[in-house]
C-alpha cells in the first residue's frame, strides 16, 4: 500500500518591497495522512532581486520562482 502524507504550508510574506525584492516566508510541515505530527518541516525565506516596484507581473514571475524552490524542497523531504 503507497503512503499518504498531508502537506501544510503556511504563508507569512508574499509580496514586493520598495527595494526590488520579492519575498516570500513560509513555514511547511508534513505529516503521515494518519497522524498530525510533523515528521518533517522547515520555516523558508526566499528573496529575490530585480523586481521594480509597480512592475505587478514581473513580480508574480519572480514570485513564481520562489514557489517553485519551495515546492522542490518539500517534493525532496517526503521520505
Amino acid at each position: 500500500m503507497d503512503q499518504k502524507y498531508d502537506v501544510w504550508i503556511r504563508v507569512e510574506r508574499f509580496e514586493g518591497t520598495d527595494d526590488g525584492y520579492v519575498v516570500l516566508r513560509a513555514h511547511w510541515a508534513i505529516s503521515t495522512a494518519d497522524s498530525s505530527a510533523p515528521i518533517t518541516g522547515r520555516t523558508v525565506d526566499l528573496r529575490r532581486h530585480g523586481w521594480k516596484p509597480r512592475d505587478y507581473p514581473g513580480m508574480v514571475r519572480l514570485l513564481s520562482k520562489e514557489i517553485a524552490e519551495m515546492s522542490q524542497e518539500i517534493a525532496r523531504s517526503i521520505p
